[in-house]
């Protein structure tokens, strides 16, 4: 969303959903975890929640301040008619991607471009080069080798665990280490008792997760909230048995759109599954990655890979009928960094 043109409309919808200090204070406490107070100076309601908005953009959270409001006053018809108009807004851009795509390929005789395409089609019908390279993407020009691609996805699926609180499912993670996952921040909050977590791996296929080994969680190593990057290392009891190693992760920038991503993970509590999808947005809200790939309450943790199966990013969040997110691991890598933890998390050169 680009709210950076509604300044006026958000705080009139703000304003008309909220309409005493005493309520806008209490959902900017509960939705951004911030004091009122603390964040702009005090005044008149407007000014307000006009300075708030102009602090929730510097900060990167004008969306997430957005989305918030609106959850919790999801009938109020102004945010409501906010929200229905940046949806149209998106679907337009959708549209105009599709269109400069697409725009070369038609077979419309009025179009300038239908004759070399015609052309085009004639010469080469015999020659077999009519094949064309979509998407450029950094390993896989034409395609993986089958054998091998499955072969690492079958080592990928040994190093994802279901994350489990006293027996129930509630987030997914993976190995980084020896007897180390990663997983989301707000999947185990920072006062949770750890012992009551256990990791479960090889829940896949007609598996029981109540049949297989679990792993308790018994120190934290790092956490970067969920309004930084989202993510948590954990370490485990034991090294979980069997062969299964761990993922090192690439500093990898995303650069193209409609570049292939794959996610593994538990949705809805589930047997592993993996869902597949397209970058949409290579710096979204936050700096995160945005793509199509449809994920569902239970994979928030889940390692995010691009199409050589390389550990690129962290599943973070989604928004319904728009597009998930990723945290990439090359922010999260330069957060451990910053933090004098870099080699929490091996990298593959």
């Amino acid at each position: 969303m680009d709210l950076k043109q509604h300044y006026e409309e958000l705080t009139d919808s703000l304003l008309h959903a909220y309409g005493t200090e005493s309520q806008f204070t209490m959902m900017v406490k509960f939705a951004l975890d911030v004091t009122l107070e603390h964040a702009v100076p005090r005044g008149p309601l407007r000014k307000m929640v006009f300075d708030l908005i102009a602090w929730a953009d510097a900060e990167g959270r004008i969306d997430e301040l957005f989305v918030e409001a609106l959850r919790r006053k999801p009938n109020n018809p102004k945010l409501k008619s906010l929200a229905a108009k940046l949806a149209g807004e998106v679907a337009k851009q959708h549209e105009d991607l599709q269109a400069a795509v697409e725009g070369h390929y038609t077979q419309d005789r009025e179009n300038p471009n239908a004759e070399k395409v015609r052309e085009s089609l004639s010469h080469y019908s015999t020659s077999g080069v009519l094949e064309a390279l979509v998407v450029k993407t950094p390993h896989l020009e034409s395609g993986a080798d089958v054998e091998q691609w499955a072969e690492r996805m079958n080592a990928c699926k040994r190093r994802v665990c279901s994350i489990g609180l006293n027996a129930s499912h509630v987030g997914t993670g993976f190995l980084i280490g020896p007897d180390r996952i990663l997983t989301n921040s707000h999947v185990l909050s920072s006062a949770a008792a750890l012992s009551d977590y256990g990791a479960v791996f090889d829940f896949v296929g007609k598996a029981q997760r109540s049949q297989l080994s679990e792993y308790r969680i018994v120190e934290e190593l790092v956490r970067s909230e969920p309004r930084e990057y989202d993510y948590a290392a954990f370490r485990l009891e034991a090294i979980p048995e069997g062969e299964r190693k761990y993922f090192k992760a690439r500093s990898y920038q995303f650069e193209n759109i409609r570049e292939p991503v794959g996610i593994l993970g538990h949705p809805n509590g589930e047997s592993q599954r993996f869902t597949y999808g397209v970058v949409f947005d290579n710096n979204s809200f936050m700096g995160r990655v945005a793509y199509t790939a449809n994920t569902a309450p239970g994979a928030s943790g889940s390692p995010v890979f691009n199409e050589n199966w390389d550990l690129v990013a962290i599943h973070h969040h989604g928004e319904k009928n728009v597009y998930n997110h990723g945290v990439p691991l090359k922010a999260i890598l330069a957060h451990l960094k910053e933090s004098g933890k870099e080699g929490l998390i091996e990298q593959q050169h």
